[in-house]
């Protein structure tokens, strides 16, 4: 089971005001993840989550795992 915590969204939205475009590969499974936690944020946010949005909180709650 994969969740994240949906109030972080409202925390750091203001986080992706600065940002990078870049071209990425995801595995289709990993996609409808990201796609279920997107429609899990949408419907408890009265604001629109972007994809991007919801796959940049994913991936700074998996990096907080590793050291810098």
């Amino acid at each position: 089971m994969f969740e994240i915590d949906v109030s972080f969204y409202t925390i750091n939205c203001l986080s992706a005001l600065v940002s990078n475009r870049i071209t990425v590969v995801l595995d289709s499974g990993n996609v409808e993840k990201l796609r279920t936690i997107q429609a899990k944020m949408i419907k408890s946010s009265i604001k629109s989550v972007s994809f991007s949005h919801v796959l940049n909180l994913v991936l700074e709650e998996g990096l907080k795992k590793f050291k810098s």
